[in-house]
């Protein structure tokens, strides 16, 4: 990520106009922006992020874009996150639905939680709030058998390990494109299995606004 420099204020949770996202602006602040959401537009996900919960996030967002896609969505985060296929997929559907998303991170965005995040349009975070970022892994677990053919078995690794490659790469294009930090600075995050707090998220790119 490149690092963005943002105007200097009296703290570094108050931002000044011209730095604030448009809908923040708009909204008059991201407190307020964030007690305009209704119940019937909140999507929540918490927990582990399992198949089945990427795959409801899914169609729920797509529903709530078929019923207005002018009205945004609020997305409320407190998760561990999980399988980072379901994680991508969420990604991708936050960038395709018409209606804007508003991410709201309560706790914390661990593993994939954290990437999906970087897919909503405006990013918020409680200021106890944190991430955790490391690099997408598969754990295995193959019946062996004494019929195992090895053959079949370390093919179906190797095609594991090519997708955990493009998933990286993924994280790593996604998360450098929306905050603006050096690829190299995030290859870092994932690499080191870094915690980062609102504060020095919001001057990492990584959130728009703390409250």
């Amino acid at each position: 990520y490149i690092q963005i420099v943002h105007p200097k204020s009296s703290s570094p949770n108050v931002e000044t106009e011209a730095c604030m996202h448009p809908l923040i602006r708009r909204a008059g602040g991201a407190r307020a922006l964030i007690h305009k959401s209704r119940p019937a537009r909140t999507v929540w996900f918490g927990d582990d992020l399992l198949q089945a919960e990427c795959d409801a996030i899914v169609l729920k967002l797509h529903e709530l874009d078929d019923q207005c896609s002018e009205e945004p969505i609020w997305v409320r985060i407190n998760s561990n996150g999980g399988n980072h296929e379901g994680a991508m997929r969420i990604f991708d559907t936050l960038r395709l639905i018409r209606a804007p998303s508003i991410g709201v991170l309560l706790g914390k965005a661990y593993s994939s939680a954290a990437f999906i995040m970087q897919g909503m349009t405006v990013r918020i975070g409680a200021k106890n709030a944190r991430f955790h970022f490391h690099n997408p892994t598969y754990e295995p677990r193959p019946l062996i058998t004494p019929d195992t053919n090895l053959k079949v078995l370390t093919a179906s690794f190797r095609a594991h390990i090519k997708n955990l490659n493009f998933a990286r790469r993924r994280y790593v294009e996604e998360i450098s494109s929306r905050s603006g930090l050096r690829p190299s600075k995030v290859r870092g995050f994932l690499l080191d299995e870094r915690f980062i707090l609102a504060p020095e998220a919001k001057r990492l790119g990584l959130l728009d606004a703390v409250i």
